[in-house]
C-alpha cells in the first residue's frame, strides 16, 4: 500500500513528495529482497496465481486507507460507525468466501470445532481485539493522519514484528528470516 497509496493520491491531484518517493522505494526493495528468494509457486520460477492474489491485497488495503481518511474527514464524530462498516463488509466477503470454498463441498464449512471453549476463546480474541479493535483505532488515526502517513507506518510493522520477537520470544534474525 505504500506503493498504491501515494500514487492514487498523486493522480487524484495530491504532491508526491521525495519523503514518500523515498518510502515507496524502501518499501519496494524490502519486498524485492523478501520475496525474490521464495519465487516459485509458478512453473520454472516464474511467479504464480498465488502471487497475482497477493498483489491485490496492497490495492485493497490502500483503497480502504484512502476511503476512510475521506469519511473520517467528512464525518469526524462518526469513527464508530465508520469502523462498523468496515466490519460488516469484511463480513459479507468473509461469507461471500465461505459460501464460495463450501460449493460443492459442505464439508468444508464443518463447525464441530466451535464446540471448544479453547476454540471459542480464540474466535473471540481473533474478533474482538486483534480485528474490530484493530480496526477502531486504524480509523481514528486515519481521521488524524493522512492516508500516505498511515500506509508508510503500517509498512514498518514485519520491522516491528521481528524486534519483538527477537526482544520478548529470543528468536534469532538472520538472511533466512
Amino acid at each position: 500500500q505504500v506503493i498504491f497509496v501515494p500514487l492514487a493520491l498523486t493522480l487524484a491531484g495530491r504532491p508526491f513528495t521525495p519523503r514518500l518517493a523515498l518510502s515507496a522505494a524502501l518499501c519496494l526493495g524490502g519486498v524485492g529482497v523478501l520475496e525474490l528468494g521464495s519465487l516459485g509457486a509458478g512453473a520454472g520460477g516464474m511467479p504464480g496465481a498465488s502471487e497475482a492474489l497477493a498483489l491485490l491485497q496492497p490495492v485493497a488495503f490502500g483503497t480502504s486507507y484512502i476511503r476512510i481518511e475521506r469519511l473520517a474527514a467528512r464525518f469526524p464524530e462518526h469513527g464508530l460507525q465508520i469502523s462498523a462498516l468496515q466490519l460488516v463488509s469484511n463480513a459479507a466477503l468473509s461469507a461471500a468466501w465461505c459460501a464460495y470454498a463450501a460449493h460443492g463441498n459442505p464439508a468444508a464449512l464443518d463447525l464441530s470445532a466451535l464446540q471448544s471453549p479453547g476454540v471459542l476463546g480464540g474466535l473471540a480474541w481473533t474478533g474482538l481485539v486483534s480485528t474490530a479493535l484493530t480496526v477502531l483505532l486504524q480509523t481514528a488515526a486515519l481521521g488524524k493522519l493522512p492516508a500516505t502517513d498511515s500506509s508508510v507506518i503500517v509498512a514498518t510493522e514485519p520491522l516491528w514484528a521481528a524486534a519483538f520477537a527477537a526482544l520478548l520470544l529470543g528468536e534469532s534474525l538472520d538472511s533466512t528470516k
